[in-house]
């Protein structure tokens, strides 16, 4: 048994595409604003990364991703996140506080990122499965 084994749950269940995933969006009031990151038509594998908005000036855009395997890590500074190749904060990883057995990565999504871009989890130089955002 290893001790991390990271993956990420995606919405389409096979482990690629969008995650299953949420988009908190705190303003600079501290009013906040939680979205989903992934769009679901009718029918299997129907899942597609949703355009979410990149943070705006003076507010933080957090992703909050949830998977496996992540709860055993050494150190939180051995989490490491990148969306389209830039290095993202992680500001948490570890149990999902509501649901027993579920890990939870919170990202704080760098500015002047747009497209198609794919977000990359290691933990403890454990790859996770790449998964898809939509960014504007």
């Amino acid at each position: 048994i290893e001790r991390v084994a990271p993956g990420l749950f995606t919405a389409n269940a096979d482990g690629r595409g969008a995650p299953a995933a949420l988009a908190l969006r705190v303003a600079p009031d501290g009013g906040r604003t939680m979205s989903p990151v992934c769009r679901c038509r009718s029918g299997p594998a129907s899942c597609e990364a949703a355009p979410v908005d990149g943070p705006r000036p003076g507010e933080e855009l957090i992703l909050l991703l949830f998977g496996t395997g992540v709860r055993g890590r050494t150190a939180l500074s051995e989490v490491h996140v990148t969306i389209g190749g830039v290095a993202a904060e992680v500001l948490y990883a570890g149990p999902q506080p509501e649901f027993p057995g579920l890990d939870q990565i919170n990202v704080r999504v760098p500015p002047g990122l747009a497209g198609r871009v794919e977000l990359i989890l290691t933990v403890d130089r454990v790859a996770a499965n790449p998964v898809l955002l939509e960014l504007r």
